[in-house]
């Protein structure tokens, strides 16, 4: 899989820009999971 990678060079960028992608997506829906249990949890 890594050598796969590596191999095709072009879409290296476009799977650091999908990877950064999820990550962010990771961040905000974790966060608004936090938000929302705090909020559930009050009541």
């Amino acid at each position: 899989m890594l050598m796969d990678i590596g191999v095709v060079y072009p879409s290296v960028q476009n799977i650091h820009h999908i990877i950064m992608t999820c990550i962010a997506l990771i961040i905000v829906s974790s966060c608004l999971g936090m938000y929302i249990f705090k909020r559930e949890d009050i009541k």
